[in-house]
């Protein structure tokens, strides 16, 4: 992956990492950090599935257009 699709990624994951932690601490205010921090870590999760399909799609293209070439 090139710098700035990292960049994409990591912009991505930290907005939807406070996104999980303010939704989780406004919907019902007297829950507490541990629960948000959860939210949150599922945030990070979602970051971690893309980045491994985004990187198996690349190669599958990189593969196919090898084997074009050949």
């Amino acid at each position: 992956m090139k710098k700035e699709d990292w960049l994409n990624l990591a912009e991505r994951a930290a907005w939807t990492f406070v996104q999980a932690a303010l939704g989780a601490l406004i919907i019902v205010p007297g829950m507490n950090w541990k629960a948000a921090i959860v939210g949150a870590v599922g945030a990070g999760l979602s970051a971690l599935k893309t980045l491994i399909v985004e990187t198996a799609r690349k190669k599958l293209e990189n593969k196919r257009e090898d084997e074009g070439d050949a």
